[in-house]
């Protein structure tokens, strides 16, 4: 209830009777209605402007109405208080995708996406209500069946899908195949991306943050970005750490057991560059700061060629464990914005790379 809290205690203060009459007419109270504990510490953080205990309980009622968002919540919001409990009840005043996009937008800009990416909102109605959101890395045939079966209205996937433009859309290839089931389903698909990626507080923040870096900047930065963003980070270890223990510490972070490590297990790290996914590319801007280490989660083998002989250290935990804790951490930030959506991260989709 939020910001609505205060208008729902003043309108009850003057509304009272009314309020009992409505409640006994939908036959509810404290003792059978489906009271959540959030609508209880409510009521009894309110209970000062009850009056008396008859009307605290028909202020738990209140207070349940509006929580569970029942049939009766629902009548009672739109017939009796409509406007001064500032909640959305059900049709055209639930959460949208199109509300879910503007928060994604907002955490994501669209601005520091790469000039050959694809964000945003790729499939869907934005004005469907939504109710079910779920995050995940990539869209495949298991997160798109976790998606059917948990009837998800959205699906928030860091790789766009489509990614490059489509001829046809047929079932005899995969793409095809997944975008068919889904809008057959009614699923949405948003795509933050590279966006998510270089924003303030995305992928390569939040990995560069990870294994303790210190003055943290963009490794490319974005010209006349307002908020000084860009692609990548860099930044410094407290104190020079071996290339061995920078790696463990990243395994922590990340929470895996093994990666791939370019240099001497002894070589000595304090100046490291990070960019999340396949970011071999940025090997020359790591460079360019003078760099002791390259992040990131994959690369070809030529580019470690390279980094070998420039005497640039890298670390390789892979593409999906470079990336994949963000969208545990994005599904998390969805559900503090709209705390009455169920949102979750895909517990079906895996690393297709196993270490044996």
């Amino acid at each position: 209830m939020r910001n609505g809290e205060a208008g729902l205690r003043h309108w009850f203060e003057n509304q009272g009777t009314l309020a009992r009459q409505v409640s006994t007419r939908l036959n509810l109270s404290p003792g059978n209605a489906p009271v959540t504990n959030a609508a209880c510490r409510f009521a009894r953080a309110s209970a000062w402007a009850a009056g008396s205990e008859d009307r605290a309980a028909h202020f738990l009622v209140l207070c349940v109405l509006v929580e569970v968002r029942s049939d009766a919540g629902v009548r009672f919001l739109k017939n009796v208080a409509p406007g001064h409990c500032g909640v959305r009840a059900t049709g055209s005043d639930m959460s949208t995708i199109d509300d879910v996009s503007g928060v994604l937008r907002s955490l994501a800009p669209h601005h520091l996406a790469e000039d050959w990416d694809n964000v945003g909102l790729l499939v869907g109605d934005r004005e469907r209500p939504v109710k079910r959101i779920m995050t995940c890395l990539t869209v495949t045939p298991e997160s798109v069946q976790e998606a059917i079966d948990q009837q998800v209205e959205l699906i928030v996937a860091h790789h766009p899908i489509p990614f490059r433009p489509l001829k046809r859309l047929t079932t005899e290839e995969t793409t095809g195949r997944l975008l068919l089931l889904l809008i057959d389903a009614g699923i949405a698909v948003y795509s933050p991306h590279t966006a998510f990626d270089s924003a303030r507080d995305g992928i390569n923040q939040r990995l560069a943050e990870g294994v303790g870096l210190l003055r943290i900047q963009p490794l490319e930065p974005i010209e006349n970005d307002p908020d000084g963003l860009g692609a990548g980070r860099w930044g410094e270890l407290a104190e020079s750490l071996a290339l061995v223990d920078v790696a463990a510490r990243l395994k922590e972070f990340l929470k895996i057991e093994g990666l791939h490590m370019v240099g001497a297990p002894a070589q000595p790290i304090q100046r490291v560059a990070v960019a999340c996914g396949s970011a071999g590319q940025f090997l020359g801007a790591a460079q360019q700061h003078q760099c002791d280490l390259l992040i990131t989660g994959e690369t070809s083998f030529h580019t470690c060629l390279a980094a070998a002989a420039d005497q640039i250290a890298m670390l390789l935990p892979g593409h999906y464990a470079s990336e994949r804790f963000a969208v545990e951490s994005l599904a998390e930030s969805l559900g503090r914005h709209f705390p009455e959506l169920v949102v979750w991260a895909s517990q079906e989709e895996a690393d297709p790379l196993q270490w044996i």
